[in-house]
């Protein structure tokens, strides 16, 4: 009878357990629909395809299983379960939902991030290296002892003559000779002097590096790389790497020897490729990604049969030395204009600065030509470029010769007191560290997790075990004692968010409106109270009542006219009166002009390379079969790949960070050109704004925020111990980290374990969050925000796509910037949504009115604006593009003033006096060359005055 009863009992908990787990799919399934991206057109298939993959949640549940099953040969059980916790913990691609008890374990915080150019100095540095680098560091003090101790050879005192013992006078001396040895003209092209110039540059790059051999501390090593970067770029360090860098980019035996790695890959089977499938048969054990697995990887098929699998770090040893190089010198030279030498650093800044935008070789400055190494790698004729380093040198490259953003704010100013309009006194970073984070509308799945488990019945129904309960009665009284402990938390939390509500009852923006406003609005109530219209007039207000005064005068207070408007009226006038207005137009002599003349005959291709490249390193895309290979810089030969677990889950973290760099990067460069070009023409910013569009910009961005990003933002892929100058600069034992393993025996469970529990990152607690990756979301939003901002047709492919639930998941993280421009995209598209999305979003469209800055006429909330007219959407791009090509067309196919006419209407001045009374202005790269130019063109070359005074005459 007791048998009886309690096999009555288990059926009965089975029967419970299985009406609660059908339950969860149909909840799951409600959330999937409201935040997945179904096909909306024919013609737009294939993109929205890309959205709805996102491949990432499959490999959860087989990683646990593959890590128990080849752990259980060469290391313990326990030391395989704690690294593959490890890395699952530090994944951010892994979108599993928190459990449900961790969903109110403590309340929401805000992420205290603080929006800069870029971060600091010594992160900026060490994310330039990967965790593969440690041996060419190694090479590099290496290479410079030998050349050092080849240079006091014939000094007595020679072994106290370190670097931190001599003068600078004799350090100059000393980089000088490094740099001789880099001369092309007079060396050769053979194996022996390739060779002496690979360690001339290693041994350049250590003394870049901070010579960190002989420093005991990392400030030491900060404190000489400083100095030694002044002392470089004094030596004519720049010049000297950037010609050797342009020989070792056009050189045809790297780029064939490349192309035919990638070829012989493709046909299978190398040893090469065998090493890496069987360390991505380590690493998927450990539950990571890892570049050779068939889906994850980064940046394409990376593993046996992949495209370019078999390029490693051997095959781009001479670049990554190069840009390392220059990397520093333009790095240090942007953070440190001050210090110990401060006014020899300005100076040594802005000699940089004109370096950097004269041209290398040929017309090309160094910007162009690494535009033209994207190119080159995404379209397969340089699979070999350390595609990494090159991006992270062009980004810091614009950014020092544009300038910052807080100096754009300042000329932005400046341009518009020209224009006769008032300066702009609001910064959004400025106004956004004042708001307070909004706590998002819950999703589906929140909302299900806060609700009681059906499974909790299994207690009553299961036979009691008095020592079982005894057991388990400090476990519910601890977690009695932490619910408690966490609403009395979200008590103090919410009585402080009720206090900042008390202090600022105010909106955070000033409100404004437009000319365009303004003219509606005068429009429609003239016509309303007198009967007619009168089209341009802003002023008269006859035979309008008293309240319609009133409400003009409260329009006209709030009245902005933006620098774009004004630069497109006076385009219009130029192309109107070409032989007043154009010969009047003054073309500013600023960075971004100059940049903008030589990108633009190739921004088309270089905006679809940098947009290639964000794809492949996106956390949501796919590996393909033709997909692009960023690994190559990252993978090491076949003899260093990894045969430990432990060593598998170091390369997997260096894959996701390698990653998040790229993506870092690529994102800062978009923006700031956008910006850059917008202030110094609105046109240049609209052309390339164009191209971002044609290239399925829109979409792609959409595609990297459709995943958990409140786990990306929170993912930390670092390892502290491994980072520059920590890895090379040890107070004391090396870490066990940098030990290869490779060819030793099997580890032992006890080592295995402590290197699994180092691997794993630092423990998270609210609030904390990786900068980089909030940095890459927060410039994303802002790109997608200039590209759709005032132009509706593209606004219909944010509704199209169906980014309003991607957006709305974006709110989880709570960091006042990036809600901002979510909820900007948000109510762009709100008068399109329908009235029944408006009514079950009421807690978003309250956060907009909070905010977002309000324009005083605009009906977003109401769908009545005269604007969403779907018909006028195709007219709009056309006419827009029209513009840009005219003035493009206008401005850039020819140069002087002559340009602004046709070629019937441009006038021949004929009089001697007035051209050579003509005003010329001379570059200053021409300035500096005057000497040489008078020796070569004028003292050198043979003049007969008396024929040229006879042919005057005549």
């Amino acid at each position: 009878r007791e048998a009886t009863k309690q096999k009555n009992r288990m059926e009965t908990i089975d029967a419970v357990d299985i009406e609660s787990s059908s339950s969860l799919p149909a909840v799951a399934d409600m959330e999937t629909e409201e935040n997945s991206l179904p096909t909306v057109a024919a013609a737009a298939a294939d993109e929205v395809a890309e959205l709805i993959d996102t491949g990432n949640d499959s490999q959860s549940s087989t990683a646990a299983s593959e890590a128990a099953s080849s752990s259980s040969s060469s290391t313990s059980v326990s030391a395989a379960a704690a690294a593959a916790s490890a890395v699952a913990a530090s994944d951010p691609q892994s979108g599993d939902e928190a459990a449900p008890g961790a969903a109110a374990a403590a309340p929401a915080q805000d992420l205290e991030f603080v929006y800069a150019d870029a971060d600091e100095y010594s992160v900026e540095i060490a994310e330039l290296y990967t965790y593969t680098e440690e041996a060419d560091l190694r090479a590099n003090q290496v290479a410079f002892d030998q050349l050092f101790d080849e240079f006091h050879q014939h000094d007595e005192q020679k072994q106290q003559h370190r670097w931190t013992k001599l003068d600078d006078p004799s350090r100059r001396a000393f980089i000088e000779r490094l740099l001789n040895m880099l001369d092309l003209g007079g060396g050769g092209v053979g194996s022996e002097d390739r060779r002496k110039r690979l360690s001339a540059v290693r041994a350049l790059l250590y003394i870049a590096q901070g010579n960190w051999g002989e420093c005991d501390l990392e400030e030491d090593q900060l404190r000489w790389t400083l100095h030694n970067a002044h002392l470089l770029l004094v030596s004519g360090a720049y010049q000297g790497v950037c010609q050797l860098l342009c020989m070792e980019i056009d050189a045809p035996m790297a780029s064939s020897s490349a192309v035919q790695a990638a070829a012989a890959n493709s046909a299978g089977g190398s040893a090469a490729a065998a090493a890496a499938a069987a360390a991505a048969a380590a690493a998927a054990a450990a539950g990571g990604n890892y570049p050779g697995k068939k889906s994850g990887s980064a940046g394409g098929q990376s593993g046996p049969g992949g495209s370019g699998s078999n390029i490693t770090l051997n095959d781009s040893t001479e670049l990554r030395l190069m840009l390392s190089l220059l990397y520093i010198l333009v790095e240090t030279a942007r953070c440190f204009p001050h210090g110990d030498h401060a006014e020899g650093w300005a100076k040594a800044r802005e000699h940089l600065i004109q370096e950097l935008q004269e041209p290398i070789v040929g017309e090309d400055c160094l910007a162009i030509l690494l535009f033209n190494m994207v190119t080159k790698f995404c379209s397969s004729a340089a699979p070999h470029y350390p595609m990494r380093k090159v991006l992270l040198l062009l980004w810091k490259v614009v950014l020092l010769t544009l300038g910052p953003l807080p100096e754009l704010h300042k000329c932005k100013n400046e341009l518009r007191e020209r224009h006769g309009l008032a300066p702009v006194t609001e910064e959004t970073a400025t106004v956004c560290a004042r708001m307070r984070a909004s706590s998002p509308p819950m999703s589906a799945a929140d909302m299900f997790d806060q609700m009681p488990r059906r499974r909790a019945s299994r207690k009553s129904l299961a036979p009691k075990d008095p020592v079982a309960g005894e057991d388990q009665q400090p476990n519910q009284q601890q977690q009695q004692q932490q619910s408690r402990r966490n609403q009395a938390r979200g008590d103090l939390l919410l009585q402080q968010q009720l206090q900042q509500q008390q202090q600022s009852r105010c909106l955070h923006w000033r409100p404004k409106v437009s000319e365009r406003d303004l003219e509606a609005y005068l429009q429609q109530v003239r016509a309303k109270f007198v009967g007619f219209r009168v089209q341009g007039d802003l002023t008269s207000l006859a035979g309008l009542p008293a309240p319609i005064h009133e409400s003009v005068k409260v329009l006209r207070q709030n009245l902005y006219v933006s620098l774009a408007e004004m630069q497109m009226r006076q385009e219009r006038d130029i192309v109107s009166y070409p032989l007043t207005k154009g010969r009047a137009e003054v073309i500013p002599d600023t960075p971004a002009e100059h940049l903008y003349r030589q990108m633009m005959p190739h921004i088309p291709q270089y905006m679809i390379a940098l947009l290639k490249v964000l794809l492949a390193a996106a956390p949501t895309s796919k590996p393909k079969t033709e997909t692009i290979n960023l690994a190559s810089d990252l993978l090491p030969a076949a003899d260093g790949m990894p045969q430990t677990l432990v060593q598998s889950l170091r390369l997997s973290v260096d894959v996701n960070r390698h990653k998040e760099v790229i993506v870092k990067a690529i994102s800062a460069l978009l923006l700031l050109l956008l910006k850059h070009f917008k202030v110094n023409h609105v046109y240049q910013f609209e052309y390339v704004s164009q191209h971002l569009v044609f290239a399925n910009c829109i979409p792609l961005v959409l595609k990297f925020f459709n995943q958990n990003i409140l786990s990306y933002v929170e993912s930390k892929n670092n390892i502290s111990q491994l980072d520059f100058p920590a890895c090379v600069v040890r107070s004391g034992e090396d870490s066990m980290l940098t030990s290869s393993g490779a060819g030793s025996g099997a580890v032992s469970a006890v080592s295995a374990m402590s290197e699994a529990e180092a691997l794993a990152q630092e423990p998270s607690f609210p609030g904390d969050f990786c900068w980089r990756n909030l940095f890459s979301c927060v410039n994303l939003l802002r790109v997608l925000n200039k590209l759709t901002k005032w132009k509706h047709s593209r606004t219909m492919m944010l509704v199209v796509f169906k980014s309003a639930p991607i957006l709305k998941r974006a709110l989880k993280v709570r960091n006042p910037l990036l809600q901002v421009y979510a909820l900007k995209l948000i109510k762009a598209q709100t008068k399109y949504m329908g009235r029944q999305w408006r009514k079950i979003n009421m807690t978003t469209m309250s956060a907009i009115y909070e905010k977002v800055r309000h324009r005083l006429t605009d009906d977003w909330a109401f769908a009545n604006d005269l604007d969403a007219r779907p018909w006028d959407f195709q007219a709009e791009e056309c006419s827009l593009r029209s513009a840009v090509d005219r003035f493009n067309q206008r401005r850039y196919s020819a140069t002087g003033p002559a340009a602004t006419l046709p070629d019937t209407l441009a006038p021949v001045d004929n009089n001697v006096s007035s051209v050579l009374s003509t005003q010329v202005t001379l570059t200053d790269h021409f300035k500096r060359n005057y000497q040489h130019w008078l020796e070569q063109e004028v003292f050198s070359a043979p003049i007969n005055w008396d024929l040229v005074l006879s042919s005057m005459r005549t």
